[in-house]
């Protein structure tokens, strides 16, 4: 019998049941590390994924602004050009005439 077995004695009888390992590896320990390793590398990659996607997301939403902010003055500059043509027709529009109807 190895040095890291122990007997184990029912209390009825008093004679020694099957031996215990203590201390002996686990039949399934070596699995789990295996999926727990896979589990931590997927994890990492998700993590390195999420980092990138928001560094994105981050240009993505200044590029956004700046077209915004351009798109903004193009509209006020189109809008006061639209004014200035609008006033320099009414001030090029000839005076209403007045037609009197001589009998």
């Amino acid at each position: 019998m190895p040095t890291n077995s122990w007997p184990i004695q029912d209390q009825g009888s008093g004679a020694p049941s099957a031996p215990v390992q203590r201390n002996a590896p686990q039949p399934h320990a070596r699995p789990q590390l295996q999926h727990q390793a896979m589990l931590n590398d997927k994890v990492e990659k998700l993590q390195a994924t999420v980092a990138q996607q928001q560094k994105q997301i981050a240009t993505l939403t200044a590029q956004l602004k700046e077209q915004a902010a351009q798109f903004t003055a193009q509209l006020k500059e189109q809008a006061a050009q639209i004014q200035k043509v609008s006033a320099e027709l009414e001030v090029s529009k000839p005076a209403p005439q007045v037609v009197v109807n001589k009998p």
